[in-house]
């Protein structure tokens, strides 16, 4: 029992600072909206600027880092009396778990994901896929938004997909670009929300 008083301990003290950092990541990321960057070939780059870049280095040492420590001091419990991995108080491991995933995850996604929009196409770069994926205007054959994760789904002909998150520098001149070369049909369901995403980034230019 000493050993998950202990791990409770942890958990509340830390719970503040973590509740912080992702109520700070959340303010970051709500920012007013700024014009994506251009590229070499003329293209506009669309990706997390640096404030938010910066927001989830602290996100992943505020909640990221007592998580662990969490998570050392219940592995040390758990090395010295074994007997504590069976009671059901050590199901509580899976919070600095998730955590810690979930830090891990926002800095990935704050730093690798890019998405490349030209007259020809787009072409998306994830750290969730080896490969870079690249879709055509005219391949294009749906356009959906998710209310419930916040992204842009732009499907091609082939079955690939580029998912763009509404917390991406941006993100409305992807919507707009969207207006520009694909054919109202493919984004018919969500064009409300599409068509004033658009109209958000003309407002701003």
């Amino acid at each position: 029992m000493a050993a998950h008083a202990n791990f409770l301990h942890h958990l509340i003290l830390h719970g503040g600072p973590m509740l912080a950092g992702a109520a700070a990541a959340w303010l970051v990321a709500c920012w007013p909206e700024k014009p994506p960057p251009f590229d070499a070939g003329g293209g506009q780059v669309i990706r997390h600027g640096w404030t938010f870049r910066a927001f989830s280095l602290v996100c992943l040492v505020i909640l990221g880092g007592p998580s662990l420590i969490i998570l050392y001091g219940v592995a040390v419990s758990v090395d010295r009396d074994p007997d504590v991995a069976r009671e059901p108080a050590i199901l509580l491991v899976l919070v600095p778990v998730l955590i810690v995933a979930l830090s891990v995850y926002l800095t990935a996604e704050a730093f690798r994901m890019r998405i490349d929009v030209s007259p020809a196409g787009i072409v998306g770069r994830s750290p969730w896929r080896r490969r870079r994926t690249a879709i055509r205007w005219q391949d294009v054959t749906e356009v959906t938004y998710s209310h419930a994760f916040d992204w842009l789904r732009i499907k091609g002909r082939d079955g690939q997909s580029i998912r763009a998150h509404y917390f991406l520098r941006g993100f409305p001149w992807l919507a707009r670009a969207v207006l520009e070369h694909v054919p109202r049909e493919a984004y018919e369901r969500d064009a409300v929300v599409v068509e004033s995403l658009a109209a958000r980034a003309k407002a701003d230019v």
